[in-house]
């Protein structure tokens, strides 16, 4: 009868767990090198949903991380907001100041969500140069030679601009008419920072101003340029 013997690591699965270093005698991950990598043949993918899964990228202290591409691309992608009133409704404002806030609390495009309609602000999501544009229309309370306009206001303070002026009446048979379009409009370019806010206001030395409720006369627009 013959006998057989194994050897005895055959006998036994050993699992070991190790970090290797390259240039470097602390290595912090499974395979940690300081210093440059040089890849002499990368594979080529031929399914674009492949390509468009994921990103390899590589944080602060050389780590390298898998990351949706999408998360990349709209980390990055520029502002653009529409907004006007929510059903059309008609608010009434007090004036603080001869100023009061603007509640647009609506939107139709809001690309990263940057406009809050809770408290109708605009934060930037990055730095850079922005396009800024309002219009509003008042009921016919607003009379002759009473200022009146919108303006655009920085981190709830700056003004960045303004239009604002009286309206103008004509005497028509004793009687004072007023002549002035009850609409305000105005737009800029500013630069601003991350995290920096814009809001819109009605200007007037009236107590109280009642916007018309028509979107199509009533709204505002915000995208970024660069």
């Amino acid at each position: 009868m013959r006998k057989i013997f194994l050897p005895s690591v055959l006998l036994f699965h050993v699992i070991c767990f190790s970090q290797i270093g390259i240039e470097t005698a602390q290595p912090t991950a499974m395979l940690d090198i300081n210093g440059n990598m040089r890849i002499r043949n990368i594979p080529s993918i031929s399914r674009e949903s492949v390509a468009k899964d994921s990103i390899l990228t590589s944080n602060i202290t050389g780590n390298s991380h898998r990351v949706s591409s999408k998360t990349v691309v709209y980390s990055h992608k520029k502002s653009y907001v529409a907004g006007f009133f929510a059903g059309g409704e008609s608010p009434s404002l007090s004036l603080t100041s001869s100023r009061a806030k603007i509640p647009f609390n609506a939107k139709e495009i809001d690309l990263n969500n940057d406009f809050n309609v809770l408290t109708n602000t605009f934060t930037a999501p990055h730095s850079g140069i922005y396009r800024i544009g309002v219009q509003i229309v008042s009921t016919s309370a607003v009379g002759v030679t009473t200022d009146f306009g919108v303006q655009i206001v920085k981190n709830g303070t700056a003004i960045l601009a303004r239009s604002s002026f009286a309206n103008i009446g004509v005497v028509v048979l004793f009687v004072n008419i007023n002549v002035t379009q009850p609409l305000r409009n105005l737009s800029t370019t500013v630069s601003l920072n991350a995290g920096e806010t814009i809001t819109f206001e009605t200007k007037s030395a009236l107590l109280n101003i009642s916007l018309l409720g028509n979107n199509d006369e009533n709204f505002f627009f915000i995208y970024q340029l660069q």
